[in-house]
């Protein structure tokens, strides 16, 4: 790594830099209904404007793998500057655009730049860091990022309603003094694996097999982990909540939740991964549930407690149980291919949300249905815990193991 120690700087840049993917989903949802309304003549205006905040999956779905070779190949740090540069300009050009389909190509042309940015920033927590620091700074980043989050959610909808529906598209201009900071603290590491976890570091293959059934695993999560994020404006606008700051504060409250997932995390991390996806995804199904069967947005915000905290493990754990198995010739692109399972799982989420809402007649009934959906998910990987698939085992040599009959994966963990 260039005889240099990572430190609390680096630690700090990739928290900020990992928090701009989130940053360009979750700004929106608070102002989805005010821009259905102002885009209510384009047909399809409904199912469209939700995937203003999803579109970007499908570019990082697309490019993640190609991104995470290249940066293989190439090197980290350049492309990871390039790709901030592209997401602050693509981020802020619909506060020019008044057409809708305008805006959803600049999301498209913002998903290139977040493909990199998820990939690689990731990707050099791996680099930078041993496993254990590594999966510290994963925790850290899971109570740090929901901070950045929730103000993130609150100014979306202070400036939707000061600014009209393109307010929160100004919040991307924060990619440029982010930028400054990366090309002032980070630098390309030495193709040198410091700690790969389960990985062989002179292995000479790159580990499929486990990788599919990982990436496998994490797209359903992804899919689960943005119902809630996506849809909850819709569900207080159905229960009457009408003002975006409102459905900003509400959604701010609820996300009280994440550090709090982030902190049971930092308790669960060594133990088996079965166990701690059970733990995870039961708590989306309780708030998921809980939301559907609400009459009042306090209600909906009270149901999603539980379901963000949920959301506050998912990163954690699934990062750590990636790259535990990746050595560094191989880390970004295998965090690139992880991408694009988990940003299809994304992208998928408010299209069936969508088709299971028109079938049930509302949202909160579609998520009262993806709520079970959740719980059933849930129980897999408790049974999987239970018959001894997701067994402790050791941390640098483990057994190949199987999540039902037909993903490999490894349910991985520590003492």
């Amino acid at each position: 790594m260039a005889n240099r120690n990572a430190g609390t700087l680096q630690g700090v840049t990739l928290i900020l830099i990992g928090y701009m993917p989130t940053l360009a989903f979750i700004s929106l949802p608070a102002v989805l209904p005010r821009l259905i309304s102002h885009f209510s003549d384009y047909p399809g205006a409904g199912t469209l404007v939700p995937l203003l905040v999803t579109a970007p999956a499908l570019l990082v779905a697309i490019l993640s793998p190609v991104l995470g070779w290249t940066a293989d190949l190439i090197g980290r740090r350049a492309l990871l500057l390039y790709s901030l540069a592209i997401y602050t300009a693509c981020g802020v050009v619909p506060v020019f655009l008044d057409d809708l389909i305008g805006i959803l190509i600049s999301r498209a042309g913002l998903g290139i730049g977040i493909a990199a940015l998820l990939t690689i920033g990731t990707t050099l927590y791996g680099d930078y860091y041993e496993e254990k620091e590594r999966n510290r700074w994963f925790a850290i980043n899971g109570v740090a990022g929901s901070i950045l989050a929730t103000l993130a959610i609150l100014a979306g909808g202070l400036l939707a309603d000061a600014l009209g529906w393109w307010g929160p598209f100004t919040l991307h201009a924060i990619g440029l003094p982010i930028f400054v900071l990366a090309w002032y603290a980070l630098w390309e590491p030495k193709h040198i694996d410091i700690d790969s976890g389960n990985a062989k570091p002179e292995s000479t293959q790159f580990p499929w097999k486990r990788h599919l059934g990982v990436c496998s695993v994490s797209s359903v999560v992804a899919f689960i982990f943005f119902i809630q994020p996506v849809h909850i404006g819709i569900a207080l606008d159905e229960v009457g909540v009408d003002s975006s700051s409102k459905i900003a504060v509400i959604s701010m409250l609820a996300s009280i939740g994440v550090p709090f997932g982030a902190l049971i995390y930092s308790r669960i991390s060594m133990w088996p991964v079965a166990t701690q996806l059970t733990i995870m995804l039961g708590l989306n199904a309780i708030g998921l549930i809980g939301i559907g069967l609400s009459e009042t947005y306090w209600w909906v915000g009270i149901a999603s407690l539980p379901q963000q905290a949920g959301n506050g493990m998912a990163f954690p754990i699934l990062w750590a149980w990636c790259q535990n198995g990746l050595s560094f010739k191989y880390r970004a692109r295998g965090m690139g291919i992880w991408s694009t399972f988990f940003l299809t799982g994304q992208f998928l989420c408010p299209l069936i949300t969508g088709f299971i809402s028109v079938q049930m007649g509302s949202i909160r009934q579609a998520l009262f249905v993806l709520g079970f959906f959740a719980l059933a998910v849930a129980v897999f990987a408790a049974l999987v815990r239970l018959r001894g698939v997701g067994k402790k085992a050791n941390p640098v040599h483990e057994e190949n193991l199987a999540l039902g009959a037909s993903i490999p994966v490894h349910m991985d963990s520590t003492e």
